[in-house]
Parts: C-alpha cells; sequence; structure tokens
C-alpha cells in the first residue's frame, strides 16, 4: 500500500482483478489491522491508515481503467463516499467505502471475537471470476435457472497451504450438486475399502 519516500500506491497483484473483489480485499485488510490495533491510545494513526488504504485502493481501481484518481473518484461517488455497484439477483447494489472514524473505532473496542492474527490477502483472488458466472445464472451442468449453489471440486483430504487459491468451483442448481456431492462420498468410500484390503 505504502512504499517509503512514494505516498500510496496501487496494488499491481489486484490491477487485472474485478473491481468488487478489489474493494473487498482491501476492505478486509483494513479492518483487521484496526479491529487488531483499536486498544491503542493514538486512534490518529488508525485513522490516517484508513485514508491511506482508500487511496491505494483508489489508484488501483485508476490504474485497472487507465484513468486518474478524480475520475474514479467522480465515476463511483454517491452521497459522503463511494462504492462499486454491481448486480445480485438482478438488483444494483453497491459496495461503499467504510470510512473508520474516531467513534467507530471507539465502538470496535467492544468487540469480543478474535481479530486475525495473520491477514489472508489472497482471500478474494481465486483464479476463476466468480460474479461472471453467478450472472449467467444458469447451472453448468443441466442450464437450469433455479437457485444456485456453489461446489467447491476436491475434498477435505486434498487441502494444502495453497488450497484457497487452487480451489475450482462450479456453479450448480440444487438437484446436479447433491449428485455431484454424493457422488463424491461414494468415490471416497471406495478408495477407502480399497486401501483396507
Amino acid at each position: 500500500m505504502v512504499k517509503k519516500g512514494e505516498g500510496e500506491t496501487c496494488d499491481e497483484a489486484l490491477a487485472d482483478r474485478d473491481e468488487l473483489e478489489i474493494i473487498r480485499t482491501y476492505q478486509t485488510i483494513v479492518k483487521g489491522i484496526i479491529q487488531y490495533f483499536c486498544l491503542t491510545n493514538n486512534l490518529g494513526f488508525l485513522t490516517h491508515l484508513n485514508y491511506l488504504a482508500e487511496d491505494s485502493c483508489l489508484k488501483t481501481l485508476a490504474r485497472k481503467w487507465k484513468t486518474s484518481i478524480a475520475r474514479v473518484r467522480k465515476k463511483l461517488n454517491i452521497v459522503s463516499t463511494w462504492a462499486i455497484p454491481y448486480l445480485n439477483k438482478r438488483k444494483t447494489q453497491y459496495e461503499p467505502w467504510v470510512v473508520y472514524s474516531w467513534d467507530k473505532i471507539k465502538k470496535m473496542r467492544k468487540y469480543k471475537g478474535n481479530p486475525d492474527i495473520t491477514i489472508n490477502r489472497f482471500l478474494f483472488q481465486g483464479r476463476t471470476n466468480l460474479n461472471d458466472r453467478l450472472k449467467a445464472e444458469r447451472c453448468e451442468n443441466c442450464d437450469k435457472t433455479t437457485q444456485l449453489q456453489i461446489h467447491h471440486i476436491g475434498t477435505v483430504r486434498d487441502v494444502s497451504r495453497h488450497s484457497v487459491m487452487n480451489k475450482r468451483t462450479k456453479v450448480l442448481c440444487k438437484d446436479c450438486h447433491r449428485k455431484v456431492t454424493n457422488q463424491q462420498m461414494h468415490d471416497i468410500r471406495e478408495n477407502t475399502n480399497d486401501k483396507n484390503k
């Protein structure tokens, strides 16, 4: 986000991603850091961090669209902040940039959960663009347009430290998802029975 002597920079790894993935990744990072350090005395540093992350996110979007930060902010401007529009169930919704003020950070001090110790920056960087596949609103097996579910190809036994990046997904209807999951369970049982013989 910030290089010494240069100020905020764009994140080249995120520049090729979908706009919604870019803003959600930045917000996850900022929220995790602020939740972790919200008990400190100097809240000015945390609000400044939010400003730097916002500027870096805007620079990443400007790099993606090959334009200036002012034009990006003008294009995405809503009432008091800016937001990324996206389609969800054929309705336009907005993912706004959350501004962390002193009052908001003080309220976060009452948070009872356990903040992430290490931030997973690759959470929203899957290989496939799930938004485009969900927008099609069709099952990838039978082309039905009923309720869709995401099927993760592979089992719990295949988990490795790179599993988030290498996880393949399929958009399936409820019936196809049940069939595929049952087939996987059948294959696992057969493999364990073969090993026991």
